[in-house]
């Protein structure tokens, strides 16, 4: 499954998308029959990503909105970091505000595991440039501060309950 995992990751860095999810799915089987549910998950994770990058963002979003949970029973802060992260690439355009939230708070999150995959690695957007192009400096810095505030918990919840309309913030204003 480590192979096929990293052929994945392979095809995804190249550009390949139809090669990358069908790797990553064959990697999500072999993992669950493995019993290593946190890989498995993140495999579902990156099929998520990568529908988006073809055009299905509501549906990742979905999907990466049910991981929250799944990923909290499992104990998987990597993963949770990772959909923390995932989400604000992808809602950076439509909810900047909630988005840089997110980042801050995977940002700091990642840094305390000693780092991880940073979404521009697999071709998402930088949140924080996207957001910078709508939003002003000093908002950007409060924005991420905020999040960098965030513990777990409050981090997951605001992911779970962000609305994705354009332009609207459940949490943050505006």
């Amino acid at each position: 499954h480590k192979v096929v995992s990293a052929q994945s990751m392979a095809f995804w860095s190249s550009g390949d998308l139809t090669r990358a999810r069908e790797t990553w799915a064959e990697a999500e089987a072999l993992l669950g029959a493995a019993g290593d549910r946190a890989e498995e998950l993140q495999s579902r994770a990156a099929q998520a990503v990568i529908g988006h990058q073809l055009g299905r963002s509501e549906e990742a979003l979905s999907t990466l909105r049910h991981l929250l949970d799944d990923m909290e029973a499992a104990g998987d802060v990597t993963g949770l970091t990772l959909v923390l992260d995932f989400t604000a690439a992808i809602l950076a355009e439509r909810n900047p505000r909630d988005a840089l939230v997110l980042d801050g708070a995977a940002t700091r999150l990642r840094e305390g595991l000693g780092g991880g995959l940073k979404p521009e690695t697999i071709g998402l957007p930088d949140a924080r440039e996207i957001a910078g192009n709508v939003l002003s400096a000093d908002e950007l810095d409060v924005l991420v501060r905020r999040g960098e505030a965030l513990d777990l918990d409050e981090a997951v919840a605001l992911a779970r309950s962000v609305n994705t309309a354009r332009g609207y913030s459940s949490r943050t204003g505006r």
